[in-house]
């Protein structure tokens, strides 16, 4: 079983390249991994983004990540900027072991959307900080810690 490195995806950009995103890229997955086709994003009738739950719904795998899931219960935060249509959803999401900035990088050049996430890996005591917009990595740090419970801001997420 992996370490979890969690964190907040946040996913920014025009609507429709993000509704194409979270409708196409994200496949709703049960616990051993088997499509769970009745479940999925959309546009409800006032606009906003929701997915359909199912009982065997465990996650959605990000498509293109070894192992990135998105968990829609914690699915909390919706923005659109009418004027700039621009949407920024945020996404709880666990990978496993570590984030790879390249396929984060391929996923924002195939949707032309931008990713944003600090994540938490508290069995091996690191956490990343990775921006990509536009298809170019704007920021891939690993922060590593002396004393990862007393210096970390939230030491009790990821591991």
């Amino acid at each position: 079983m992996p370490n979890w490195c969690c964190g907040t995806l946040k996913v920014r950009g025009a609507k429709e390249n993000v509704i194409n995103f979270l409708t196409k890229g994200l496949i709703a997955v049960d616990y051993i991994g088997n499509d769970v086709k009745e479940s999925k994003f959309y546009i409800d009738e006032y606009e906003d983004i929701n997915y359909i739950p199912s009982k065997s719904l465990s996650c959605f795998w990000i498509e293109g990540t070894r192992r990135g899931f998105v968990y829609p219960k914690e699915y909390y935060f919706n923005y659109y900027n009418k004027e700039k249509n621009e949407v920024i959803v945020c996404l709880d999401t666990k990978f496993a072991w570590t984030i790879h900035v390249e396929q984060l990088l391929e996923i924002s050049k195939k949707y032309d959307i931008d990713l944003k996430i600090y994540a938490f890996e508290g069995g091996m005591e690191f956490n990343l900080d990775i921006e990509v917009s536009k298809g170019k990595v704007i920021k891939s740090e690993v922060i590593e810690f002396d004393n990862y419970a007393w210096e970390c801001t939230n030491p009790m997420i990821g591991g």
